[in-house]
Parts: C-alpha cells; structure tokens; sequence
C-alpha cells in the first residue's frame, strides 16, 4: 500500500512540473580539461553561458585570460596581466564574414604589437583559415590554417608556411569522430583557448582517429557521462585526459 502511495504520489509531482514549466536540457561547457600524463590542467569559467576566465598550468607555469564582452559581442582578451605589464587582444569590426584581432604587449612604458590574426569562415560558421603574422623585434613571419569540415566536424586540418607570398603545407591532419557530443561542442569562443592546430576540439563530436603525414595513426578512446558528454579519454600512446563540466545558463 505504502509503495503504491509513493508511484502516485511522484507520478503527481512529475505531471505538475511538467505543467508548470518545460524540462530544457542545458548545453555543457567544460570547467576543467586535464591531461593527467603530462599534468597539464586548463580551467574555465563562465557567466551568462560565456567564457569569463581561462587558465592552462603545467610544469613551466600557468598562463590566464579574462574576456571583455560589450552587449554580448566579445571585444579584448587579456592574458598573463601583471605589475610588468599584460597582453591585449583586440577584436576589430570589418565588413566581411573575416574575423580579424591583434595582440599587443602592453607595459608601463611600451606598447608592441606581437600578432595579427584573420579567421575566415564557411557557411556554417566554422573556421575554415586562419592566418597569423606575427612580430619578433622588426623580424615577421606568416603562417595559415586550413580547415575542412564535415558534418560539424573538422576532417582535415593543414599547416601552411607562407615566404614570400609562397605558401607551403607543411604537415597534412586527418581526422575521423565519434557520434557523441563533442567535449568543446557548445557555443562558446573555445577557438581562443587553443592553438590553431588543435580547433578539432570544436568539432560537433569527438575525434577517434589522427593520421598525420605518413605518421602512425593515434587513436583515442572516450568514457562518456551521464550526458554523453566525453568524461574521460585515453589515447593509444598511454596519454590520460579528464574532463569537468558546468551547464551554460
């Protein structure tokens, strides 16, 4: 009799809830990322569901951003501020789908600037070439990024040396996916967060498989949680990586 009472008693409480309000499953965004091998640990934090903070640690230190946003458009990044000085990344407005930022070193007495980048994207919104011009004293060397992607995910990741005008591809990535929720897959500015090379973390789901060049292929295989979000990931050359994550409300 007791258990009866319980079965109607929540089947109840579920139909008032749901006639109350929708039940929304929120997208996640991770809050700590960390490959436990080489005791590497980038962490995140958020507000309003973007990006506010970010922190990668290792061995020879730990490098942090914090990001500016005007009415919801992200306008500066600053990294590693300290009494000597900061980093400074500006976004600029240009009448084109480009995305183009600079870097600026900023210190009591100088302003350099280190890098400019241009992100250029598909009809889906994704990276698919990134260029960066970057600055050692008056020395300036170029390099590019190309992307393509399919089905939300990046298949194929080209790193290109450019002299002269000349482009050359220096290393060739191919990339196959699961079909669970990628780890970086919600809609956040993640792509500041990783070099240009490793943007196949922003992929829809997650990558199995790399074959670069004539290398041996690295495969990767992933322990989801509850939400089918990754929560672990152990790589066949015996890397361990661990992922922590928070709703984006």
């Amino acid at each position: 009799m007791k258990s009866a009472c319980l079965v109607v008693a929540w089947t109840l409480l579920l139909i008032s809830c749901a006639g109350n309000e929708p039940f929304i499953l929120l997208p996640l965004g991770v809050t700590e990322f960390t490959n436990v091998t080489s005791n590497t640990t980038s962490l995140y934090t958020y507000k309003k569901g973007k990006i506010q903070s970010f922190s990668k640690s290792n061995t020879s230190g730990t490098s942090s951003m914090k990001f500016h946003y005007h009415d919801e458009v992200l306008t500066s990044i600053v990294r590693d501020s300290s009494a000597d000085g900061y980093f400074l990344t500006r976004f600029h407005n240009v009448e084109s789908e480009d995305k183009i930022d600079s870097t600026f070193h900023i210190t009591p007495t100088a302003t350099t600037l280190m890098e400019v980048r241009k992100f250029s994207y598909n009809e889906d919104n994704r990276p698919d070439r990134i260029e960066i011009a970057t600055w050692s004293g008056t020395a300036m060397m170029q390099n590019a990024y190309e992307l393509v992607w399919a089905e939300g995910n990046a298949s194929e990741i080209k790193t290109l040396s450019v002299a002269d005008g000349v482009e050359t591809i220096e290393h060739v990535v191919a990339i196959t996916y699961d079909d669970k929720k990628g780890t970086f897959s919600s809609d956040v500015p993640y792509e500041y967060t990783f070099p240009a090379d490793e943007l196949y973390w922003l992929s829809a789901n997650n990558p199995v498989r790399f074959k670069r060049d004539t290398l041996d292929e690295v495969k990767y295989t992933y322990f989801y949680n509850i939400k089918n979000y990754p929560s672990h990931i152990v790589t066949d050359k015996r890397q361990v990586l661990a992922c922590t994550y928070a709703e984006l409300r």
